[in-house]
């Protein structure tokens, strides 16, 4: 999984899987779902993010109970 936030565009986009998107879901303002060829969630895309998250540079991650809170996205 990777986690990208584009400050100039004010974009945070998370890619779960490698698979090329083959359809996107307009449905929500501002958020765009990415599809592969099989359904699946490919990517997540959050536009104007800095008005949607609290600090969308920074992230809480949370693996197998324990947690590493405030890492800095570059």
């Amino acid at each position: 999984m990777k986690v990208n936030y584009d400050a100039q565009k004010d974009v945070l986009r998370i890619v779960l899987s490698t698979t090329p998107v083959r359809k996107c879901d307009y449905d929500k303002p501002g958020i765009v779902l990415g599809y592969g060829s099989d359904g699946s969630l490919v990517d997540l895309e959050i536009r104007d993010a800095s008005r949607r998250i609290d600090d969308p540079r920074s992230v809480d991650l949370a693996m197998n109970g324990r947690s590493v809170h405030g890492v800095r996205l570059l």
